[in-house]
């Protein structure tokens, strides 16, 4: 198994929203609403389309929620037999021009991850350590797969955790994920601690800027592809991270790796939701056509 992906695998309804909202007032929105998995659920299929074998693990609960989330995983070829029975997470998306909020609640917890052995890999997000979210215990279970020499993904979002469990998470990380306003969050959390960033790859996702490759002193940026008409960019980020896994663990380089993230990150931003995850050939038709080594690797 390439990669396992822990938890953060919600039920995603997206609401047409006017900001700001006023308090008690009554909103019949002018477009139905659209129901999606989302969260990590965009980086498994992403990684999926791409090549990779992924298995999810996370706890669901027995409801038509989860029902939608387990059978969109299953029909992409996601691993979901280990998921534990629990309850759904989920969340209401409110979609305002060029901008969105998010309320959402955490579904059950998991006691312990199974299988870490029989994986190269692994990813989480900053939502595992999230105060509220019960899964927060299985944070130990990734350090013991790191023990184990697993490559380990982490990206940052949402950064609104204690500094010790924030240092905890990057010292078992080989690459870590981020936006700026996450970033920079980090650094103040750290404070004096935050030299950790520095020891890491960092890959900062910069939205219609592209991204940027941080090591130590080192910043290597690389251009978006122009959408001439995005449509929802909630996912985008998650996509970035299953195109960016996949190209690594395909043994693409980092710039390499960082073309073909941005490339699948701007094709989400076309459509809602998790079907508008593009897929290989999609992405490989709208890469630059001077690098016929990721187009060979990606095919295979």
């Amino acid at each position: 198994m390439d990669l396992l992906v822990v938890s953060d695998c919600v039920l995603d309804v997206f609401m047409p929203a006017s900001f700001p909202l006023k308090a008690n007032s009554v909103v019949v929105a002018n477009s139905p609403c659209v129901i999606s998995p989302g969260g990590s659920c965009y980086v498994a299929v992403t990684a999926k389309r791409l090549g990779l074998s992924v298995r999810v693990i996370d706890a669901f609960g027995e409801d038509w929620q989860a029902r939608i989330i387990l059978d969109t995983l299953e029909r992409e070829g996601v691993d979901v037999r280990y998921v534990t029975k629990n309850s759904t997470s989920t969340c209401v998306v409110l979609l305002g021009k060029k901008r969105h909020s998010f309320v959402g609640t955490f579904g059950g917890g998991l006691e312990k991850i199974e299988h870490t052995k029989s994986v190269k890999s692994v990813f989480f997000s900053g939502y595992l350590l999230h105060p509220l979210n019960p899964n927060r215990v299985v944070l130990k279970h990734i350090q013991q797969a790191h023990e184990e020499g697993k490559i380990v993904f982490f990206d940052l979002a949402p950064v609104k955790t204690k500094k010790e469990e924030l240092l905890s998470a990057l010292s078992v990380s080989d690459l870590v994920f981020a936006n700026l306003r996450e970033f920079y969050n980090a650094r103040k959390i750290l404070g004096v601690h935050s030299d950790i960033l520095k020891k890491k790859t960092v890959i900062l996702k910069l939205g219609k800027e592209g991204c940027a490759i941080v090591q130590g002193e080192n910043t290597k940026k690389f251009g978006a592809l122009e959408v001439k008409k995005p449509v929802c960019d909630v996912g985008a980020g998650d996509v970035f991270d299953g195109a960016f896994m996949a190209c690594h663990l395909k043994g693409l380089t980092l710039d390499e790796c960082a073309i073909v993230a941005n490339t699948a990150a701007a094709l989400k931003l076309e459509g809602i939701g998790i079907q508008s995850v593009p897929p290989r050939e999609a992405i490989l038709h709208r890469l630059p056509r001077d690098i016929k080594n990721v187009r060979k690797l990606l095919e295979n």
